[in-house]
């Protein structure tokens, strides 16, 4: 049987985040995979590893370091599902992405704007748009927060990507890109809203940091 971990950022209110980690794992042990949670969170959040059908584990993380990038290089799992900060999507939803890997991609982002009402699909619009144009050409809503890999993917893309704010997401998907991965996108059902939406301005910070960095050099000819 395939392994998923499933990563959290879990550095917002201790209360929620635990509240969080247990809707988190009743969900995970419905899959049809055995499934590992790892919750990345400060030495004082109060979350506590725990055995069991699915296993949680929580990974430190020193100040200023980023939390989903601790857990995704911790993770042991043939498939890495990567939710955002406040994305409140059912797990059961990673069963629409899963399909995608085994059919040849190596990384997909779940679309809360794909299918979906105009009006919800034109919330974050001015984002997405410069998104597309700057890191990811082709992918229509790439504020998902719910995005799966290829387990050694993620752990090679992670190990590069060094963003620890809102557009932590973005960046990973666009180092996928310029490593020359095969990104799909597909609907999913969940909550429109999550954590806080980054600003154009963000996105460009983004680009500027990446075109910084040696691997800058290949995301310019790759988007």
């Amino acid at each position: 049987m395939k392994a998923i971990s499933i990563i959290m950022a879990l550095d917002g209110d201790p209360g929620e985040a635990k509240a969080a980690v247990e809707t988190v794992r009743r969900q995970a042990a419905r899959l049809p995979w055995r499934a590992e949670l790892l919750g990345a969170a400060p030495p004082r959040s109060g979350i506590s590893a725990a055995a069991g059908a699915v296993p949680v584990s929580r990974v430190d993380v020193p100040d200023g370091g980023s939390a989903t990038r601790a857990a995704v290089l911790a993770s042991t799992g043939d498939y890495v599902l990567v939710i955002g900060r406040g994305v409140t999507v059912p797990v059961r939803e990673v069963q629409r992405l899963v399909p995608h890997l085994e059919r040849g991609a190596q990384v997909v982002v779940g679309s809360r704007c794909l299918g979906r009402p105009r009006a919800l699909r034109l919330t974050r619009a001015a984002v997405n748009a410069v998104a597309r144009v700057l890191l990811l050409k082709g992918i229509r809503d790439a504020l998902g927060g719910f995005t799966c890999y290829l387990g050694p993917v993620a752990r090679q893309v992670y190990r590069l990507a060094r963003d620890t704010d809102s557009t932590a997401d973005i960046e990973a998907a666009a180092v996928a890109r310029a490593l020359g991965y095969t990104i799909a996108e597909t609907p999913i059902d969940g909550p429109g809203a999550g954590g806080p939406a980054p600003s154009p301005l963000d996105i460009l910070a983004v680009r500027w940091r990446l075109n910084r960095r040696d691997r800058g050099r290949t995301v310019r000819h790759a988007t």
